[in-house]
Parts: C-alpha cells; structure tokens; sequence
C-alpha cells in the first residue's frame, strides 16, 4: 500500500509504499524543467523541518495494479477507491497527477496548466510500424518510430545504418525493437555526459542488472558527472571572461603608462605657456609656442573656456599629481595581475575536480553562476496545499515582503488576520478557476495560527485580490495598504 507522499525539495516528490513483512518500497520523483528521474534509494528519511506531506487523501490506500502506457513516457499506479497517480514523465514537463476515476483531482507540479486534462485511459497510443508506414514517411526512422530516441539514431549509425537500402534499414528498427524486449542497460559517457542507454554505445561505465538499478545508478551518474561538468562549464566560462577583461584591462594601464613616459612633462608645457602669455590670443584652442627646452616650435592645445594663466596652473597641478596618478596605475596592475594569478589557479583546480564537493567552494566564491539544471530557488516560505491550490505563508517581515511584492501573482488571493501583527498568506491562482471555499477556510486558518491571534478562539481574516495590495513608499517591512477587503471568522490552525 502507499504509506505517504511528501516534498522537502522543490520539485522532488517522495512515495513510500509498504507490503506487509516487506521493507519499505521508495520512489523519489526529481522534476525540474531540465531534468527529470525517477530513483529507487533503499531507504529514504524525511527531514524533520521544511518537509509538507502530499496527496494524503493517498495515504494507506491498497495498489491495485501499475500499467504502463503503450508508445508514451508515462505510467498509471491504481490504487484502492478508483484513486490513480500517473506519472507523467515528458522530458522538461515531467509531473505527476492525482485522478479519481480517470479525472485529474491533484498535482504536484500545478504550473503545467494542460496537465488537469490528463486522463489515464487515454494516455497508450497506437502507433503504425509498418514497412508502408515507414514509406509513407520518407523513410524517416524519428517520424515512423519515434519512441526510439536520439541514443537508437546514433546506435544504428555505428552500425551503417545510413549505407543500408530502406528494407534494410527497416529490418533494423525491427530488430532494435526485438532487442528491446529483453533490453540491457548501460550507464554511458557520451559526447562528454553520463547518459542512461539500452544499446552499448560510448564509454560504458557500469553495466546494472535490472531497470530499477539502472535508474537508480543513473541518478547517481547523473548528479556527479553531468551536474558537476554543468557548473565546472558555467564556473569556467566565468572565470575566463574575468581573466579576459583583467587582462585587457592591464594592457590599458600599461598603455596609460606608456603615453605618460613618451609625453612632454606638463610642467615643462606649463612653463612655455608661461613664459608666452603676451603671444596667446584670449580663447585660443591651440597655439604654437618656441619651446626653449629643445630649442624648437611646439603646437599646444588649450582651453578655449579657460585664461592661459589658469590652464597653466592647471597643468602644474597635474605635475605635482603625476606620482600619485602613475602610483595609482602602478598598483591596479599589480591587483589585477594577482586577480589573474589566482583565477588561474581557481581555473586548474576547476578543471582537475572530479565530484561536486571539490568545486563548491568555487560556486560560493563566484557567486553569480547559476546552474541550468535547477530552477533558481524562491525564499524558503512555509507551503501547503488543498485540491491542488498552494498556499504560500511568510514567515517574517522582510519575508512577508517579498511574498507579496515579488511572488505574488495580481490574481493571487491574499489573506491577513486583521488589526495584529502576522504572516501574509498567498493562494496562488488557477486559469479559470475560482478560490473553493475548504482552500479560503484553509489559507484563513493559517493566516490566523501565524498571528498574534493563535491562542483566539475566533480570528477574523480579511482577504482580497493580491492586485489591492499596494506597498506603501517608505513603510515598515511587511506592511501594506488593502483595498477591497472582505472578513472571514476562522479558527487559527496549521493542520496539514
């Protein structure tokens, strides 16, 4: 039977299923919008804090049977009283779904909108792998069997398959196809990525017995080699462009340096100018001037808005500022050619590492990689759910703040307990559908229990639009002006 579901990750979903005498059966679903897998640990433990239970409508619930879904990447666990929980499992738009009755009730990932129309009967689709389908196709092997993927395309390319005549070719499929049936895995590097595959293609690194264990091994894979390589490339990629402009910035000052040495001293220019002010009209851009230092005539160029007497002052100013200014040059080099040594050794050390551990410490130091693998995550708010609507509770000032202001949606419902001090709380809205009243007494409650109204008996919640909640300039952390509000009495409650 299905014990529990419950998230302490963002977009990771853990099933516990028990049979009597048995150890405990885990599925941990990791669905993100660039990765999705399914992984079978032997033994999994809940965390005591930022962890909420799902689908608990589930909960003790029999499994009736488990089918997969003919030609598509997905399969239907049926449980005891007409529940199903289907996983869905199409690439970047992975989730899972609670149905009753073939009707989608719950789901994990909310935001996949087109996912309520699920149905677990209509998932199998039939598909045409006849010779005069793959005719009709072009012979196109991705428009007749596309269920093959990219790793058979590139099998069949070790194998001549673009050489063969279209029988041949066809023949092939076919036989990939009966291979298939008995299948072997292998955990595969492959164009520099671990990948999960059925035919013995690239650097095979582990060979697993069973699909549970491939899954399982490749999870792991996963994780230590391509999320690694993904932020080793990001960090590099950084780090590269850092050495390219510091470079390129020493170049500039060593340039700087360079037209200072060649350049006549402004003092000496200072002084010619001086000693021909009866020769400089009022308002000259530039004159031409005996200089008595190399017995020759020299063009200067002036300031039009400026007496000569001032701008020569100026020029005695910059002279006596010249050490200081050629110090200055002289010691952004020196910091940036040390910024240049050790993004270097940062460099070596990154492209040497082997497991994430050993480029973590390089993650916190350059702080703006972000990985491509995981969403950037959100502040951490405390997070409920009831028939499939979340609801979001701050869990301070700065944190109700950024609730509101930066998470909430215009067509969220917010809630606050009225005339106390507490949390903000968020419904976050569903295209075409209204707030059900269990959702409204649920967020109410909570918005009650998380303000200084928890020990009442009765708490009245006001509610309204996140559009009517405006953030006053130069107010208090967490406060705000609600417009359009509406009361509901409600008893303070935090039950799951």
């Amino acid at each position: 039977m299905l014990v529990e579901c419950f998230s302490q990750n963002k977009d990771e979903l853990i099933l516990i299923f028990q049979k009597k005498n048995r150890n405990a059966f885990y599925i941990q679903a990791h669905l993100t919008n660039q990765f999705s897998i399914l992984n079978f640990p032997t033994e999994f433990r809940r965390a005591k804090r930022n962890t909420i239970s799902l689908f608990e409508e589930l909960n003790m619930l029999a499994v009736k049977s488990v089918t997969v879904a003919q030609h598509e990447r997905a399969f239907v666990i049926s449980l005891a009283k007409e529940f199903q929980l289907i996983f869905k499992l199409y690439g970047n738009h992975a989730n899972v779904a609670v149905c009753k009755s073939n009707v989608v009730k719950s789901l994990f990932k909310s935001s996949l909108k087109l996912d309520w129309e699920l149905n677990p009967k209509t998932l199998s689709r039939a598909v045409n792998h006849s010779f005069e389908a793959f005719q009709n196709n072009e012979f196109s092997v991705k428009k007749t069997f596309f269920t093959l993927g990219n790793l058979a395309e590139q099998y069949h390319e070790t194998l001549g398959f673009a050489d063969l005549a279209p029988q041949e070719q066809f023949d092939m499929v076919l036989q990939t196809l009966t291979y298939l049936e008995h299948p072997q895995y292998y955990i595969t590097k492959l164009e520099h990525k671990v990948v999960l595959s059925m035919f013995p293609i690239g650097e095979v690194l582990n060979k697993p017995a069973t699909a549970i264990d491939a899954l399982s091994a490749f999870y792991h894979a996963h994780f230590r080699y391509n999320f690694l390589e993904n932020y080793r490339t990001q960090l590099l990629a950084q780090i590269n462009r850092q050495l390219i402009s510091s470079q390129n910035y020493v170049g500039k000052c060593q340039q700087k340096l360079q037209e200072h040495a060649a350049a006549k001293p402004w003092e000496e220019i200072a002084n010619i100018i001086m000693a021909n002010l009866h020769q400089i009209p009022h308002g000259s851009k530039q004159v031409t001037l005996f200089d008595f230092y190399n017995e020759i005539d020299i063009s200067i160029d002036l300031n039009s808005k400026i007496s000569p007497q001032d701008y020569a002052s100026l020029l005695y100013k910059k002279a006596r500022n010249k050490p200081l200014e050629l110090g200055r040059i002289n010691s952004q080099i020196e910091e940036k050619l040390s910024l240049i040594e050790n993004l270097n050794k940062d460099k070596i050390a990154i492209e040497a590492a082997t497991f994430y551990k050993e480029i973590e410490p390089y993650i916190l130091k350059y702080k703006k990689v972000n990985t491509q693998l995981d969403e950037p995550e959100e502040p951490v708010f405390k997070t409920y759910e009831l028939l499939g609507f979340k609801i979001l509770v701050g869990r301070n000032a700065k944190n109700n703040d950024k609730l509101t202001q930066q998470y909430a949606h215009k067509d969220d419902l917010w809630l606050h307990a009225k005339d106390v001090a507490g949390s903000h709380v968020v419904v976050k809205h569903q295209a075409g559908k209204t707030f059900p009243k269990p959702v409204l007494e649920k967020a109410a409650g909570l918005a009650a229990y998380y303000s200084k109204r928890k020990n009442d008996t009765l708490c009245p919640v006001m509610y309204t639009l996140k559009k009517y909640v405006r953030k006053v300039k130069g107010s208090a952390d967490g406060a705000v002006r609600v417009e359009r509000e509406q009361v509901i009495m409600v008893v303070p409650s935090d039950e799951a």
